[in-house]
């Protein structure tokens, strides 16, 4: 109980500071009862805004906490509920941020990998550069062998290995 006690002692609600974790979710079910009091709620906790809407899914009313990122928490029919809610808002985000934490090092450690497999050399330059020379011969000999295709020109390559331009430098 003193989480609940702790957010309910810090929250003004409708211009009363609720220092009871109990009678602050009787005071945020009270609001959430029609929409003209949801509409003139007003609330704060630790310097963020509070308001009240209506879930057009499920037509629940939820509690806003207006932060950088916006928290959403349902109000429950019971205000120990509801307050325990809240209590676990906190919780919820430091996991959040620990999770976007794990994928971003995951992130990073692939985009490390690629960078290193676009440094090597295509491992069949040798194969590719000989297989090319032999189908510019075979295009040349069929153009040689075939009056139609006398008047084409055929383009020669270098036999030598291409140089494989990095992924990352295009």
């Amino acid at each position: 109980m003193d989480v609940l006690y702790d957010i309910a002692q810090t929250m003004p609600i409708n211009e009363t500071l609720c220092t009871d974790p109990v009678k602050a979710g009787e005071l945020l079910g009270e609001a959430a009862k029609n929409y003209s009091t949801m509409k003139d709620f007003a609330g704060e906790y630790k310097g963020m805004r509070l308001s009240l809407l209506l879930d057009r899914e499920t037509m629940q009313p939820l509690l806003t906490v207006h932060g950088k990122t916006p928290h959403r928490i349902v109000l429950s029919d019971r205000p120990s509920i509801t307050m325990k809610r809240f209590a676990m808002m906190g919780q919820a985000a430091i996991d959040r941020i620990k999770e976007v934490q794990k994928e971003r090092d995951k992130l990073a450690a692939n985009i490390a990998d690629a960078k290193e497999k676009a440094r090597l050399p295509f491992p069949y330059a040798k194969e590719e550069a000989k297989k090319k020379a032999r189908l510019i011969e075979i295009n040349h000999a069929m153009a040689e062998s075939m009056p139609e295709r006398r008047e084409e020109k055929v383009a020669r390559e270098p036999a030598g290995t291409p140089v494989r331009q990095p992924v990352l430098a295009r």
